[in-house]
């Protein structure tokens, strides 16, 4: 399972209601979220409000990405929001809402109880144990 396998099947569950968990590679969310920490994305509906502040997953292409809302432009689904890592001045993506796939919780937030699947970008690499998880984690959705 490729890693744009592992992007589609995480957008599907999201849209789907199930939360999804997976380690954030990379410092563009720093200090808020550390390089590799784990993060809980809670799906969002489609109607659901998105405010400035909140830290949402937003498909781009062929790749996920977790990042702060800092400008909303519009409003409902043809509205654009600015999204920007915390640790990034200058560098700002434009996504549709419709792009939002879900609202991040921090680490230390309390959760509530959901199916969670578990979703590592590059399981694939790593070990075959994430790929017979999730293949068994599929078999139970279908």
């Amino acid at each position: 399972m490729t890693a744009l396998s592992l992007t589609r099947l995480a957008a599907d569950l999201l849209r789907q209601g199930y939360a999804v968990q997976f380690r954030a590679p990379g410092r563009s969310m720093a200090p808020t979220l550390a390089d590799g920490v784990r993060l809980l994305v809670e799906p969002l509906a489609a109607d659901a409000p998105v405010q400035v502040g909140d830290i949402v997953l937003a498909r781009l292409g062929d790749r996920l990405l977790a990042h702060r809302v800092v400008a909303i432009e519009g409003s409902g689904a043809t509205a654009r929001l600015v999204l920007r890592g915390d640790a990034q001045r200058d560098v700002t993506d434009v996504v549709r809402r419709t792009a939002i796939l879900g609202k991040a919780r921090l680490p230390d937030a309390p959760t509530r109880s959901a199916p969670l699947l578990r979703i590592r970008y590059r399981a694939a690499q790593r070990t075959p144990l994430y790929l017979k998880t999730i293949h068994k984690l599929i078999a139970r959705l279908v």
